[in-house]
Protein backbone atom coordinates (compact mmCIF):
# COMPACT_ATOMS: atom_id res chain seq x y z
CA UNK A 1 0.00 0.00 0.00
CA UNK A 2 2.89 2.57 0.69
CA UNK A 3 4.88 1.45 -2.69
CA UNK A 4 1.56 2.72 -4.38
CA UNK A 5 0.97 5.76 -2.75
CA UNK A 6 4.82 6.50 -3.43
CA UNK A 7 3.96 5.90 -6.89
CA UNK A 8 1.34 8.17 -6.57
CA UNK A 9 2.32 10.72 -5.18
CA UNK A 10 5.36 10.92 -7.02
CA UNK A 11 3.50 10.88 -10.45
CA UNK A 12 1.46 13.83 -9.22
CA UNK A 13 4.93 16.10 -8.24
CA UNK A 14 6.17 15.34 -11.72
CA UNK A 15 3.64 16.03 -13.11
CA UNK A 16 2.92 19.24 -11.13
CA UNK A 17 6.89 20.23 -12.21
CA UNK A 18 6.33 19.01 -15.88
CA UNK A 19 3.36 21.49 -15.80
CA UNK A 20 5.60 24.49 -14.23
CA UNK A 21 8.61 23.92 -16.40
CA UNK A 22 6.71 23.71 -19.65
CA UNK A 23 4.16 26.67 -19.11
CA UNK A 24 6.31 28.81 -16.59
CA UNK A 25 3.57 29.32 -14.89
CA UNK A 26 4.38 28.12 -11.24
CA UNK A 27 1.05 28.61 -9.77
CA UNK A 28 0.95 25.31 -8.50
CA UNK A 29 3.94 25.27 -6.86
CA UNK A 30 2.81 24.93 -3.28
CA UNK A 31 0.87 21.66 -4.33
CA UNK A 32 4.18 20.16 -6.19
CA UNK A 33 5.76 20.65 -2.76
CA UNK A 34 3.38 18.88 -1.32
CA UNK A 35 3.22 15.78 -3.62
CA UNK A 36 7.14 15.75 -3.08
CA UNK A 37 6.20 15.73 1.12
CA UNK A 38 3.79 13.12 0.63
CA UNK A 39 6.02 11.08 -1.63
CA UNK A 40 9.43 11.57 0.63
CA UNK A 41 6.96 10.32 3.94
CA UNK A 42 5.86 7.25 2.32
CA UNK A 43 9.72 7.02 0.98
CA UNK A 44 10.49 7.16 4.65
CA UNK A 45 8.18 4.36 6.63
CA UNK A 46 9.49 2.11 3.46
CA UNK A 47 12.85 2.55 4.75
CA UNK A 48 11.46 2.20 8.33
CA UNK A 49 9.77 -0.98 7.47
CA UNK A 50 13.35 -2.46 5.84
CA UNK A 51 14.78 -1.63 8.85
CA UNK A 52 17.41 1.36 7.68
CA UNK A 53 15.86 3.48 11.03
CA UNK A 54 18.73 6.32 10.35
CA UNK A 55 17.35 6.76 6.26
CA UNK A 56 13.61 6.33 7.12
CA UNK A 57 13.94 9.06 9.87
CA UNK A 58 15.74 11.38 7.56
CA UNK A 59 13.14 11.12 4.90
CA UNK A 60 10.63 11.58 7.48
CA UNK A 61 12.21 15.25 8.97
CA UNK A 62 12.80 16.33 5.51
CA UNK A 63 8.87 15.85 4.56
CA UNK A 64 7.93 17.23 7.58
CA UNK A 65 10.12 20.44 6.43
CA UNK A 66 8.75 20.48 2.96
CA UNK A 67 4.99 20.43 4.60
CA UNK A 68 5.40 23.45 6.52
CA UNK A 69 7.17 25.02 3.61
CA UNK A 70 4.00 24.06 1.47
CA UNK A 71 1.51 25.09 4.21
CA UNK A 72 3.43 28.69 4.23
CA UNK A 73 3.28 28.89 0.36
CA UNK A 74 -0.67 28.25 0.70
CA UNK A 75 -1.31 30.78 3.09
CA UNK A 76 1.18 33.20 0.86
CA UNK A 77 -1.04 32.62 -1.90
CA UNK A 78 -4.02 33.06 -0.81
CA UNK A 79 -4.04 35.21 2.40
CA UNK A 80 -1.81 37.62 0.56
Amino acid sequence: MVKILYFIFSALYFITALYGFITKNFVFTSLMIFFMCSAMLMWGLQELHKKRKVVGWMFIGVSLFLLFVSIEGFLYSYVL
